[in-house]
């Protein structure tokens, strides 16, 4: 409810039928300032062919760049057979992501890293992040895992003067999605991770879930020494769009006058000395 009051991002459901009696219901979360659009959910009463995801797909194409955005990500499941169909039409594999969901923790006070503290990430500090995203995060998965700008979900992580962490949170009614980003040389995770649980506002009743991109898979044997059940391994596709010129405009060409330079003093040629 609270996301359809968010004027930055708006929330779009269509509902396709076939013929054939067939019907696809699908949703588009849209983010014309992040450039991003996310494909929440996909599905209908019978088994989605091949040549009707990619008509579905299209559309959705279009409506994305009506909107702003030019990349449209989802998430699927490795084996479901929706990922090759996917990937027929024009999607590509940025990341990998395993989850987690976080039973319940205990807090460690005798912490190796008690000095590290999270906090909500102020937007002085927003540069700083970024700047540990991009050490850590590939090329190839900047577009969807690297923000544009400052959002008020971001945690970090501080030892001293430094972030050492950062972690995406974002809050559901039916749970809590912690995406975390580490620097290679922090140690103790499993305590930070509780730690971060812990310090969440009005978390209730409401189970957590952990994310781990495939780029931090050195994370993984840290993650399993925790309280943990696993939920799966998915792929994180994306699918580059192209955006509307609304007005056409003539470019001018520079001409250069091909001159022949001239020198400024005479040329005498040279004699071999007898």
């Amino acid at each position: 409810m609270a996301s359809h009051f968010d004027p930055s991002q708006s929330i779009l459901t269509r509902l396709y039928q076939e013929e054939a009696g067939s019907e696809t219901i699908c949703q588009l979360r849209l983010s014309a300032q992040d450039q991003l659009a996310y494909l929440s959910f996909i599905g209908g009463n019978e088994q989605i062919e091949e040549a009707d995801l990619a008509s579905i797909l299209s559309d959705l194409g279009q409506v994305t760049q009506q909107s702003g955005a030019m990349h449209m990500v989802a998430e699927v499941d490795h084996k479901q057979p929706l990922l090759e169909m996917m990937k027929s039409s024009g999607f590509g594999v940025s990341a990998w992501q395993d989850i987690w969901k976080l039973n319940q923790q205990t807090s460690f006070t005798d912490n190796l890293e008690q000095k590290a503290e999270w906090c909500p990430l102020a937007e002085v500090d927003w540069w700083q992040a970024v700047q540990l995203l991009q050490s850590i995060i590939p090329p190839i998965s900047q577009i969807t895992d690297l923000p544009h700008r400052h959002h008020s979900r971001f945690w970090v992580c501080h030892r001293a003067e430094s972030i050492i962490a950062i972690a995406d949170v974002r809050h559901g009614p039916r749970g809590i999605w912690l995406q975390p980003t580490f620097a290679p040389e922090v140690s103790r995770v499993p305590d930070l991770l509780c730690d971060l649980v812990n310090e969440l506002p009005a978390r209730l009743s409401r189970p957590v879930f952990l994310s781990v991109r495939s780029y931090q898979s050195w994370l993984f044997r840290s993650i399993e020494q925790m309280n943990v059940e696993y939920i799966g391994h998915q792929a994180i596709l994306v699918k580059h769009l192209v955006g509307f010129v609304k007005e056409f405009s003539h470019a001018e060409l520079l001409r250069l006058d091909k001159h022949k330079v001239k020198p400024s003093h005479s040329v005498i040629p040279s004699r071999p000395v007898k």
